[in-house]
């Protein structure tokens, strides 16, 4: 008996796990499907060698996603061949700075293609959007996670609902 209930739980604990990873999957596809402006990939500190793969898994996102927009993937390495005896602070100010220069090249860019209005309303909202939902999302998701680990009665059911939220928010989104 104790190992059937044994095996129900690891069963469940997988089915919840299979869930939470659909809905992550999903939700990134959607965030990178609707994105508009670039991605930057900046060295994380000095001897970063990963840029390669980040800019890859970024591209392979966007890929996924269908994204029409013609998001980028922009590199800004640390000391390249147009800077190749940089320190990490003058990296850093020229990290932004060319974030900030390319961020404005896109923004006109789509203002161009899609209009002032779509401009001013979806661009300038959309970072504030993403990261809401996310926050919701992920709150939701913690909730029934601690509400699983409490032990109470009705655990599943509870886990269940919220699961549903999360799934509600990620359509509506």
């Amino acid at each position: 008996m104790k190992t059937l209930i044994f095996l129900l739980v690891v069963a469940f604990l997988l089915a919840v796990y299979a869930v939470y990873s659909l809905l992550t999957f999903k939700m990134k596809v959607k965030q990178y499907g609707q994105r508009l402006r670039n991605f930057y990939v900046f060295s994380e500190y000095p001897d970063d060698r990963t840029l390669v793969l980040r800019r890859k898994d970024h591209e392979r996102w966007i890929e996924r996603s269908g994204n029409q927009s013609g998001v980028k993937v922009v590199i800004i390495p640390y000391q390249d061949k147009n800077n190749p005896l940089e320190s990490w602070e003058e990296y850093l100010v020229r990290r932004k700075e060319e974030q900030q220069a390319d961020m404005i090249v896109r923004d006109n860019e789509i203002e161009r293609k899609k209009g002032r209005d779509f401009f001013l309303s979806e661009v300038h909202q959309q970072d504030q959007k993403l990261d809401a939902d996310l926050v919701d999302t992920l709150e939701s998701i913690t909730n029934a996670w601690n509400k699983l680990s409490s032990g109470t009665r009705g655990i599943a059911d509870r886990l269940a609902a919220e699961v549903r939220r999360a799934k509600r928010r990620l359509q509506q989104y």
